[in-house]
C-alpha cells in the first residue's frame, strides 16, 4: 500500500507542536480495570500544579496531559514516581509523530537507597557509577557538606520496568573481599514478588518456570 506523505507545514497544527511540548503521555502500567475519571482527578490531585492541567483519554490505559506551563510539568516528572491504587504511573513526553500506542513507556525515574556500601565507596562518583550499571543515574544526594557518608546512598536512577528489578550489586571494595551492596527503591508500587517486574502480582505472573529455572542456575532472583 502507498504511504501518504504529510507536509508538516500544512498538516500539523503549528499550536498542536507547542502544546505537545508542555505535554506528558500517562500510561497506568497494571493488568487489572481501573476507574478513569478516579485516576484523572486523584493525579491532578495530587500533583497540586500552579495552573490548570487538561486531561484526554488517547487510549485503554493511555493518558494526555496538558500543561499550562513548562515549570508545572517540569515539577511533575522531578516528584515522580507517581502511583494509583498501588499501580505505577509510567510518564514520557509524548513524540508527535508516533501514535500514543507506539511510545516506548517503560522508564521509571526512582530514588534507590544503596545500602551495605564500603566506607571508601560513599561517594558522589560511586554513586553514579552504581545507578549507571543498571540504568541512567540522573543525581546523587548529597549532603550540606557535599559529601555522602551516611546510612546508605541515595540515587536517582532512570529504570527500565519491564525487565526485573535489580536487587543489588556485588562490589569489590580495596579489602578485595566481595561485598553485595542492597538497593531498595523508595515510593515503589506493588510487583511480583516471583519474577520482580513491576506492573502484575505473583498470581498473574507468566514467567514463574522461568524464574525457577534461572533460581536453579545462578542461585538468585530478580535482575543480575
Amino acid at each position: 500500500m502507498r504511504a501518504m506523505r504529510f507536509r508538516s507545514g500544512r498538516m500539523i497544527s503549528r499550536m498542536w507542536g507547542e502544546r505537545l511540548k508542555t505535554s506528558l503521555v500517562g500510561k497506568v502500567l497494571t493488568t487489572n480495570t481501573f476507574n478513569r475519571e478516579a485516576f484523572k482527578q486523584t493525579m491532578l490531585m495530587i500533583w497540586s500544579t500552579v495552573r490548570e492541567v487538561v486531561v484526554k483519554d488517547i487510549g485503554e490505559t493511555l493518558f494526555l496531559f496538558i500543561f499550562a506551563t513548562e515549570k508545572d510539568r517540569q515539577k511533575v516528572l522531578r516528584s515522580g514516581p507517581w502511583n494509583f491504587d498501588k499501580a505505577l504511573v509510567l510518564l514520557e513526553t509524548p513524540d508527535g509523530s508516533i501514535a500514543p500506542s507506539k511510545m516506548l513507556l517503560k522508564y521509571a525515574d526512582f530514588w534507590i537507597q544503596v545500602h551495605n556500601v564500603p566506607l571508601s565507596y560513599m561517594s558522589t562518583n560511586m554513586g553514579r557509577q552504581i545507578g549507571n550499571s543498571f540504568g541512567r543515574c540522573l543525581d546523587v544526594m548529597e549532603g550540606m557538606d557535599g559529601e555522602c557518608l551516611g546510612r546508605f546512598l541515595r540515587i536517582r536512577v532512570r529504570v527500565d520496568v519491564s525487565k526485573p528489578l535489580r536487587q543489588g550489586k556485588k562490589m569489590l571494595p580495596p579489602s578485595g573481599n566481595t561485598v553485595f551492596v542492597e538497593f531498595r527503591y523508595e515510593r515503589l508500587p506493588e510487583f511480583c514478588f516471583c519474577c520482580g517486574r513491576v506492573g502484575h502480582v505473583f498470581k498473574e505472573c507468566s514467567f514463574v518456570d522461568q524464574v525457577a529455572k534461572q533460581a536453579r542456575s545462578v542461585g538468585c532472583l530478580f535482575g543480575t
